[in-house]
């Protein structure tokens, strides 16, 4: 990235899917991903259907219920659709450090400035709440070391930005073709500049970066369905929903 930034005029502009319109974003952004795939990781990418009100159960009620389990906790004071969401994103970020992570490693998770830690002290507690969830999935006798996290440092770090725009992107693109596919026929459907190859991308492993794409919408019976999401290169670009049964 430090030789395609100067190529192309990026400077230390943020890659971010909002800005696809960018005349030199666009044109750097297949050097980009091709770079990133070089990056030994995993990159994963979950929808939720928003009419699923809440993964932790079927009671219209359910996030409210977080909210008080938060407090009682000790793990501060959240919004009923804020608690859901952290708990969300706690338990996919404590099931991926388990399933990938290894005994004595240290964990270290950096998060956006977003509704799930809007203040450092929430941050705090979100931190905590990722250190009490994580047990629920580690396998047993393992340990990690430290388990710790920030938010982007106030020092802007390009270096850093640039890994947290990988997951921007893939969400971005996702999130914009998912919601398009629910009301539009594949022929119908427009999406941003760009996004077409952020979907080839996330089709393909890289030499390093893996990359899965997964759903949970409700099922036809009230239940939640869930699945793998794969790009194939047609044009124009589709998602096949691949479900997957007990």
């Amino acid at each position: 990235m430090a030789e395609i930034r100067p190529r192309f005029g990026l400077g230390t502009k943020e890659i971010a899917y909002k800005d696809l319109n960018m005349g030199q974003l666009l044109r750097a952004l297949p050097d980009c991903l091709a770079a990133a795939d070089e990056l030994p990781g995993f990159l994963c990418t979950v929808a939720i259907d928003k009419q699923i009100g809440s993964v932790f159960g079927t009671e219209e009620d359910t996030p409210r219920r977080l909210v008080a389990v938060l407090e009682d906790a000790g793990l501060g004071a959240r919004k009923p659709d804020v608690a859901e969401k952290l708990l969300r994103i706690v338990h996919l970020a404590a099931y991926l450090t388990a399933l990938l992570g290894h005994n004595g490693q240290n964990v270290f998770w950096m998060t956006d400035h977003d509704a799930i830690c809007p203040t450092p002290a929430q941050h705090l507690h979100l931190l905590e709440t990722f250190g009490r969830v994580l047990p629920i999935y580690q396998k047993p006798a393992s340990q990690f070391a430290k388990i710790g996290g920030a938010t982007p440092f106030p020092e802007r770090s390009v270096e850093m930005n640039d890994l947290l725009s990988l997951a921007d992107l893939a969400a971005g693109t996702l999130g914009d073709y998912l919601s398009k596919k629910d009301v539009l026929s594949p022929d119908e459907i427009r999406v941003k500049e760009g996004t077409d190859k952020i979907m080839l991308w996330l089709g393909k492993p890289g030499i390093g970066l893996k990359k899965s794409c997964f759903f949970l919408r409700k099922g036809p019976d009230g239940s939640i369905a869930r699945g793998a999401i794969e790009f194939s290169p047609v044009d124009p670009p589709s998602a096949i929903f691949v479900p997957i049964y007990d």
